[in-house]
């Protein structure tokens, strides 16, 4: 299957040390999520990748969007929408996240029909599906947009409210105003500690997942 998200997302949590990156960002400072480290690259790699984009396409939607040197919340939820309607035009079917609530960037794990073992026409679509309908277009988004403290508040709360609800004999000590270092020592313990199986640490895993890039939507089919 191939795996990406955007150039600005913040990958779901592949190890829980990921959480920490994001609910502790220096206040009022945008998100730098092109340096998260790479333990999440097997499953969450880039929209760019390893390939090289070809140039936007001239006269498209692209171009639409930025006529007027902006990027509106709109405008970007419609070019993911454009972007997953690409993919499946042309076999592409799996699964995407996305909540310009909390910054920009889309989540996804996604093939396509008669792939090969390495990913190659994937790759292909994946890079003239983000010529036509994403390229540069967050980049433009955020610059007016930046995620900052209020997003990062908004995380925090959301991924506490989570992982309270699943587990409240183990959250016990944590409250409303627990610090984002309190929360990730919690969350490190419940998955220290998982039960047989892994599951308490996929409960964690889609508690970070649906708190910062939303619910998972399906799109295609096989």
């Amino acid at each position: 299957m191939g795996c990406n998200v955007s150039p600005n997302v913040r990958p779901p949590l592949a190890v829980v040390g990921l959480l920490i990156l994001v609910l502790t960002a220096c206040q009022g400072q945008a998100v730098s999520t092109t340096s998260l480290p790479s333990a999440a690259e097997e499953s969450f790699g880039t929209i760019s990748g390893a390939t090289t984009l070809p140039p936007p396409v001239q006269g498209g939607h692209i171009d639409e969007v930025l006529a007027d040197g902006a990027v509106t919340a709109s405008e970007l939820e419609q070019s993911y929408l454009l972007y997953i309607e690409c993919l499946e035009a042309a076999g592409g079917h799996g699964k995407f996240a996305f909540d310009l609530s909390v910054g920009s960037g889309i989540a996804m794990e996604w093939s396509v029909k008669g792939d090969d073992a390495e990913g190659t026409k994937s790759d292909q679509l994946r890079s003239s599906c983000t010529a036509r309908f994403l390229q540069g277009l967050e980049a433009a988004y955020d610059e007016d947009h930046p995620m900052g403290a209020a997003e990062n508040e908004k995380i925090r709360q959301r991924i506490l409210s989570c992982l309270t609800a699943a587990f409240p004999d183990r959250t016990r000590n944590l409250g409303p105003d627990s610090t984002a270092e309190e929360i990730y020592a919690v969350a490190e313990e419940i998955q220290s500690n998982r039960t047989e199986g892994g599951s308490d640490a996929v409960v964690v895993y889609d508690c970070d997942q649906s708190s910062r890039v939303g619910e998972w939507r399906t799109f295609g089919s096989r």
